[in-house]
């Protein structure tokens, strides 16, 4: 997962709080995903993570706030999800 200088992800540290979707209080349906796909929406049900390094760095590199330089970094997580994934 990268994440950008005044990202959300920047501006809230998923390690303290989690990595959860922002809006929990929204019912999770098409529409939305589709939305969330497809217009980057951050206000949504969903969290949109990568397996790829190179996908996440490039978010990490550049976020709202403009291009991470050394006093405004980016950053780039490595999330371990199990393998199957638990139920539930």
């Amino acid at each position: 997962m990268g994440a950008g200088p005044g990202s959300y992800w920047d501006l809230n540290d998923g390690r303290q709080i989690g990595f959860r979707a922002q809006a929990l209080q929204l019912t999770a349906t098409m529409d939305r995903l589709m939305n969330h796909i497809a217009h980057t929406t951050v206000t949504s049900p969903f969290v949109s993570l990568s397996r790829s390094y190179a996908i996440a760095h490039g978010y990490a590199m550049a976020g709202p706030s403009g291009i991470a330089v050394q006093d405004q970094p980016g950053y780039v997580y490595e999330i371990e999800i199990a393998d199957p994934m638990p139920l539930g």
